[in-house]
């Protein structure tokens, strides 16, 4: 803003870690839904919590319901967490951000909070 006339005089980016800023740019890869055999519920469910709201916000408006912004997927290795999140954001051509609980924590309080 300007200080006389309090005009917007430039627009300031966000401030983006590089970490955050590199993670983001990973390629989902092409991973149908038929291909992952074993996880249908999840699979309804994941179509139910992301996919849904963000073809069809419309449902969500007229009712005021606030459509989830994300999903966390937990569980032990080898489940097919990162698969399905894969399949999501192909079928939705988002991007894919895969984030190792191990490479958040820091030793410094904030670092954590920052990079998220």
């Amino acid at each position: 803003l300007g200080m006389t006339t309090l005009t917007v005089i430039r627009y300031v980016p966000r401030e983006v870690d590089p970490l955050v800023y590199n993670r983001s740019h990973e390629d989902p890869g092409d991973v149908p839904y038929s291909e992952i055999g074993g996880l249908s519920e999840q699979i309804r469910e994941l179509q139910e919590v992301i996919e849904l709201p963000l073809t069809n916000p419309e449902l969500f408006q007229p009712v005021g319901i606030i459509p989830p912004k994300g999903s966390l997927l937990c569980g032990p290795p080898g489940t097919g967490k990162t698969l399905l999140a894969r399949a999501v954001a192909s079928q939705l051509d988002c991007s894919f951000l895969k984030v190792v609980s191990s490479s958040i924590v820091d030793k410094y309080i904030g670092e954590s909070a920052r990079l998220m």
